[in-house]
């Protein structure tokens, strides 16, 4: 008898200490709770905030199975707690097929819904930008690493490196997620900073991104270049075109105001991001660059950017270039529109943006926007426009893809009329052509059209 109540002992004591083993390691299912104080404030989030009203980040704990969706607003911060699955092998992601969840700061590409997935994806999948280009300095390798649901229980390192939710789950944090803006932290173990210091490091970060925007507005690219660390200098090749368009009105402080919107500066390890938007400012008129994010360090005590990347969006000058042919710096691109806003444009330059924005709608095959870069009375072989134009969406619907690319531009005015030449490459699934491409352009409006066109073989 003594054994046997001592053996009963043992187990119920056996189950209080798992139960409160569980209680410590598992987080709290908790909706909306609040978060208060320095040891409630994870320091991975410097500047969580990117704009008005409530701002939304999600960070996933792997040593304890868990996700996080914080939602930040002028008030503070609160948050939900998931638990969650990541890649059964542990440690940080290397190379492809180890079965490991990388560690780092990630952002959503796209979205995929229930239609699209097959059922142990769930009925939402969220594709991270892995690798980025912190991960590809460093040698990663791999790729379609999600956020998605699962059928399945959720069950601690179930996973082939994805972090997976249960299928109640993601649907709701699937209602928190931005594409491209709300971010996604990875780590071990979160670990926790004072405010003070965090907010100290956030001060640090946004001065030194205001200079750097002031370099951009009105430096010599050596001030720009005095940003980045040495051993990763960023290309430089794009500057010349920007300070020939930044003295369009005859000094680089009147041209345009660089605007930075929506800045979010998040940290994992010793690395900062900063995420912000970035904009040209003409008249009160907010012109879209593009969403840049910075991978800034310290070296010798100096911050210093060894990463330097536009994401991609859908609302910046340039987006809609798809394709290979035709590739344009965004803020180029956007410096651009600016000056077509202050008249700054030239006629040659006004004919180089129509071929670039021409080749650019025939290689996505948009039949509609390639048939309005041709004048209303042009001819080609005895075609008239519409013939030409049917001919071409013929084409186009044979061929699963469409490039072309163009060299040794020579842009020519005579009198009323644009001549252009240059070295035209074009390739489908079944043909592969190099030929010197002549056009003819004229004014139709304010708009310069293709009058004529000839092509011939080299």
């Amino acid at each position: 008898m003594f054994l046997k109540v001592n053996r009963m002992f043992i187990v119920a004591a056996a189950a209080v200490w798992f139960a409160m083993a569980s209680f410590f390691l598992v987080p709290d299912i908790s909706r909306g709770a609040p978060v208060a104080g320095d040891d409630h404030t994870p320091d991975v989030f410097i500047k969580p905030s990117a704009g008005a009203g409530v701002q939304h980040a999600i960070l996933v704990e792997k040593s304890t199975q868990s996700l996080f969706l914080y939602s930040f607003d002028k008030n503070g911060a609160s948050r939900l707690t998931f638990p969650c699955s990541t890649g059964e092998a542990k440690g940080d992601k290397k190379i492809s097929g180890d079965k490991k969840t990388p560690e780092g700061v990630y952002f959503f590409t796209h979205k995929h819904d229930k239609k699209d997935l097959s059922a142990v994806y769930g009925s939402h999948a969220f594709p991270m930008d892995y690798p980025n280009f912190l991960d590809v300095h460093s040698g990663k390798t791999g790729s379609a690493i999600w956020l998605h649901g699962t059928n399945r229980p959720i069950k601690p390192m179930d996973s082939n490196g994805c972090v997976a939710l249960a299928n109640r789950d993601i649907e709701e944090v699937a209602e928190y997620i931005s594409l491209k803006k709300t971010p996604i932290v990875v780590v071990e173990t979160i670990s926790y900073a004072p405010r003070s210091v965090m907010d100290t490091a956030r001060d640090s970060i946004e001065n030194f991104i205001e200079k750097w925007k002031k370099s951009v507005a009105t430096g010599t690219y050596h001030d720009y270049l005095d940003f980045y660390d040495a051993k990763h200098a960023p290309d430089i090749s794009w500057w010349n075109g920007w300070n020939r368009i930044r003295n369009s009105g005859g000094d680089p402080s009147s041209f345009s105001d660089i605007i930075i919107k929506n800045s979010l500066i998040l940290k994992h390890k010793e690395v900062y991001t900063a995420a912000f938007d970035l904009f040209l400012n003409v008249d009160d008129t907010d012109i879209p660059v593009g969403k840049k994010k910075f991978f800034i360090s310290k070296e010798s005590g100096a911050l210093k950017i060894f990463g330097d990347v536009y994401m991609k969006t859908d609302d910046a000058p340039g987006s809609a270039a798809k394709s290979e042919s035709v590739k344009i710096n965004p803020i180029i691109a956007a410096g651009e529109r600016v000056r077509r806003i202050h008249g700054l444009e030239s006629e040659k330059e006004q004919i180089a943006r129509t071929l670039d924005q021409w080749i650019v709608a025939w290689s996505s095959k948009n039949i509609k926007a390639y048939a309005n870069f041709y004048a209303r009375d042009f001819s080609y072989k005895g075609m008239s426009k519409r013939e030409w134009v049917a001919r071409k969406k013929s084409l186009n619907s044979r061929y699963s893809y469409i490039r072309v690319f163009k060299k040794d531009v020579d842009i020519k005015l005579q009198g009323k009329t644009g001549r252009v030449s240059f070295v035209q490459t074009y390739e489908s699934p079944v043909l592969k052509a190099v030929g010197k491409k002549k056009l003819v352009l004229k004014r139709e409006g304010a708009q310069w059209r293709i009058y004529r066109e000839t092509w011939e073989a080299l």
